[in-house]
């Protein structure tokens, strides 16, 4: 029978004792060697590097503060597309 639970870290509180967040790779592999099915959440991830080291390492979820969400699109490639797909949908348009 399999069961289903969640696994949850608190990347901030792991962060602020000097642990690399990189670690939650291995906490991932050991959770695969479990038989039941398990989701892993990463909570209170504050930078947006982290977050994608979240996901690549194998979380399933991770919570961010507002402010963190925004600067995932901060980025230089996200604005010049944005600026490239409003005159181009304009063009497009008439």
């Amino acid at each position: 029978m399999v069961s289903s639970a969640v696994m949850k870290t608190n990347l901030a509180k792991i962060g602020n004792n000097s642990f690399d967040a990189d670690k939650v790779n291995r906490f991932v592999q050991e959770i695969e060697k479990l038989e039941d099915e398990r989701s892993l959440i990463n909570l209170s991830i504050r930078d947006v590097y982290k977050v994608t080291r979240a996901f690549y390492n194998g979380a399933d979820i991770v919570t961010v503060p507002p402010g963190i969400f925004e600067k995932m699109y901060e980025h230089v490639l996200t604005r010049e597309g944005l600026v490239q797909f409003d005159k181009d949908w304009a063009e497009y348009n008439g």
